[in-house]
């Protein structure tokens, strides 16, 4: 099942395993990312994954909410702790 979902005014929206969100962060500036990153975070499931593109990054703040699985392929993990 396939919603429509705008990153920028939406809030969390389900709880998943997995979330993809490729070649998207690279057109946000970075408070705009800062923002999708915590949406994100509570939008998955315990141990939820998320995958980025592989050029992009978390930001400073994003990397508290996520581990790396396999960063040279943008697969992260959330760490489910609200922290900042």
């Amino acid at each position: 099942e396939f919603f429509s979902h705008n990153l920028a005014t939406d809030s969390a929206f389900g709880e998943f395993n997995l979330i993809m969100c490729r070649n998207v962060f690279i057109y946000f500036e970075e408070t705009l990312q800062r923002r999708v990153e915590l949406v994100f975070q509570d939008s998955l499931a315990p141990f939820g994954n998320l995958v980025i593109g592989p050029r992009e990054g978390l930001t400073p703040e994003g990397t508290k909410l996520f581990s790396p699985l396999d960063r040279r392929l943008g697969i992260y993990v959330t760490k489910n702790q609200r922290v900042w």
